[in-house]
């Protein structure tokens, strides 16, 4: 009986996973890559927690956009946090207050000096399975 729960809570994965389409706009430069957060909830993002990440290689990189597919995504509630990690050492890069790299949100085209709340940048899967991230750079 457990070999079975075990069997379909599997199968039902495979039936669940979902593909995003992410659309990155706004990249300044095809050097380094990008750092992608995935989060469910305002905790995991408040303590800076993803469900997981994905480090994208900017190879398809043209005139500041690129397009990659992000595989993985069960049905539910996720937001997607970026970082333009333009010298690849795979940490945020501060100056005196601000990030010296570039940042994104999930469909959240980030404009105040205060980070968002989860609620500001989450999305539904299965119904968003394109979402767009404007990088914004503070320098």
């Amino acid at each position: 009986m457990i070999v079975f729960v075990h069997l379909m809570a599997y199968l039902l994965c495979l039936v669940e996973n979902h593909q995003v389409s992410v659309q990155f706009e706004n990249i300044r430069t095809n050097q380094g890559t990008l750092l992608v957060g995935v989060y469910t909830n305002q905790t995991q993002w408040k303590l800076r927690k993803p469900v997981f990440e994905v480090v994208l290689p900017k190879t398809n990189w043209k005139d500041g956009k690129m397009t990659a597919e992000i595989p993985g995504f069960g049905a539910g509630v996720y937001g997607i946090a970026v970082l333009d990690d333009t010298n690849d050492n795979q940490v945020v890069d501060m100056g005196f207050i601000f990030p010296k790299e570039g940042f994104g949100f999930s469909n959240y085209e980030h404009k105040t000096w205060f980070l968002p709340t989860f609620d500001d940048f989450d999305f539904i899967l299965p119904e968003n399975r394109q979402i767009t991230i404007k990088i914004r750079y503070l320098d």
